[in-house]
């Protein structure tokens, strides 16, 4: 990860997946070293101001997905210190769509991604209000502090944004061009060089906010006695995977903030030549020590009870015996 329009920003040293992060407190630490030091550095440039926002919306866009970051990886932080920091995967599914879409609006020429930003924005809005209205009811919207022509505009104003997404999608040549939808997260990716990291990461964390019987199964460990694994107990808090899935999500979100960051850059107009050296060197060496971990990778072999095949060749009593339902 080079920052495009910077040559002060030094290449980020995270390799793709190769063994798991060592030390769930160790890199407890690492993450929070990391998103200290990256507020500090970034600071200066998510202070805009509405003017900026209206003139550039790319420029609310990336200071709010650097916000949006910076806030699961401290969520992240927090629960893995209560022990819960394997639900904080889901974390990295909006960090993965917020890099890959800023680095598409970053592409795209002012006006036209001026266009997109604000028509999204429109459309979201309404489909808001108009949501809440179908579920609650006229009366309630009213309660609520809706007023009835307020509501109604809403329905044009998705009607109108709808069109100009239809109208965009022609021009930037989306996949779906005959429909107001945004194109797919994939091709979004591919258009910005991005299709490694989508199918690494994205898809493989969608088990993480979807109805997933494969994110059941590797969840499901057993403890048999005696090699009876048929009739032992299902576990689904087994210590070992929920601190690997700790370090799969806190590593996974800094990686992502890491990659965010010279793109958000580069969306807020920021002078990084101007910036100061000391704190562009700590930022530096918190993204350093976070690489020192390794990257984690999105499964193991355990879940396979390949650790089993193996420790079924040594004589060593060090191995695990814990099983996983997988290969039952």
């Amino acid at each position: 990860m080079i920052a495009r329009n910077s040559s002060t920003m030094t290449t980020a040293p995270l390799d793709p997946p190769k063994r798991p992060a060592t030390g769930t407190e160790s890199l407890v630490g690492a993450a929070e070293e990391l998103v200290e030091k990256a507020l500090v550095f970034m600071r200066p440039y998510l202070d805009i101001t509405w003017r900026d926002g209206t003139d550039d919306p790319r420029k609310m866009a990336a200071a709010f997905c650097v916000n949006r970051q910076v806030d699961g990886i401290k969520a992240a932080i927090t629960l893995a210190r209560t022990g819960l920091g394997h639900v904080s995967a889901p974390f990295i599914r909006p960090a993965c769509e917020d890099f890959f879409w800023l680095s598409y609006l970053e592409m795209l020429d002012a006006q036209i991604a001026k266009r997109l930003v604000l028509a999204m924005a429109v459309r979201d809005g309404a489909r808001d209000v108009i949501a809440q209205q179908q579920y609650s009811g006229k009366k309630a919207m009213t309660r609520l502090g809706f007023p009835a022509k307020f509501v109604k505009y809403s329905f044009e104003r998705k009607m109108r944004s709808e069109a100009a997404l239809k109208e965009l999608s022609k021009v930037l040549g989306w996949p779906n061009a005959e429909d107001s939808a945004l194109p797919p997260t994939a091709w979004v990716a591919a258009q910005t060089g991005n299709s490694r990291l989508y199918d690494f990461l994205y898809s493989a964390t969608s088990r993480a906010v979807h109805f997933s019987v494969g994110e059941a199964a590797r969840r499901a460990w057993s403890h048999p006695q005696g090699g009876d694994l048929q009739n032992s107990a299902m576990d689904f808090n087994s210590v070992n995977h929920l601190n690997y899935r700790t370090d799969f999500s806190l590593y996974w979100c800094c990686h992502l903030l890491v990659l965010a960051l010279p793109t958000a850059i580069s969306c807020l107009e920021a002078d990084i030549d101007g910036t100061d050296t000391k704190l562009l060197e700590e930022y530096t060496e918190a993204i350093k020590k976070l690489a020192e971990h390794g990257s984690v990778p999105v499964t193991l072999p355990s879940e396979f009870n390949l650790h089993l095949k193996v420790a079924a060749q040594t004589t060593s009593p060090k191995k695990s015996r814990q099983m996983n339902q997988n290969e039952s």
